[in-house]
């Protein structure tokens, strides 16, 4: 990305924040309209920012993303067995909090530059965990890091659907799955 002027700086950042907030707020990004204003800017200045509001949900997803790439990475290097369902447990969390996330990583194939290559790590990233749980007899061994990666994508949505306000179903679920991935 390309230096920004501190003013669009500042302007980017009131839209991340505005969307962020209102996303909290009701689940999902608003329109870019109600982002702007929101925010304090004028609509032009939301579209030069963010030419689409799939562009605004992929500039939220790669800073939500952020937390399980750091995970991700880690996992590679821990050689315990849980490391791979722990990946799955986080990211299961992870999309369970955010719709809009979920939604951005289950059709990461019109994902922009940006986002292609963070998923393309993750997806890596999980590839590489699978395989050494498939070495160790812990995972199906005919699974693919893409049938993982849609496997948690749908399984946020069991969890969003059964959450209450202090639950583990994210974890409960996870583990559900993860045993289903035993060979």
């Amino acid at each position: 990305m390309v230096a920004l002027r501190s003013d669009a700086a500042r302007n980017r950042t009131a839209l991340l924040d505005a969307a962020r907030s209102a996303r909290d707020e009701r689940g999902y990004p608003p329109a870019l309209a109600d982002v702007a204003a929101r925010a304090g800017v004028g609509v032009g200045t939301a579209y030069r920012h963010f030419p689409s509001h799939r562009a605004l949900v992929e500039a939220l997803a790669l800073e939500t993303l952020d937390p399980l790439v750091t995970a991700a990475r880690e996992a590679a290097d821990d050689p315990t067995a849980d490391a791979f369902g722990d990946l799955v447990v986080g990211a299961t969390r992870l999309l369970a909090d955010d719709p809009a996330l979920a939604e951005v990583v289950s059709d990461s194939a019109g994902a922009g530059p940006e986002l292609r290559a963070v998923l393309d790590e993750l997806l890596t990233a999980f590839g590489a965990l699978l395989a050494r749980a498939q070495a160790a007899g812990d995972v199906r061994p005919d699974l693919t890091p893409v049938d993982v990666q849609h496997l948690v994508c749908g399984m946020q949505v069991a969890v969003r659907l059964g959450r209450t306000a202090d639950d583990g179903a994210a974890a409960r679920y996870a583990s559900v799955l993860l045993h289903g991935l035993r060979p």
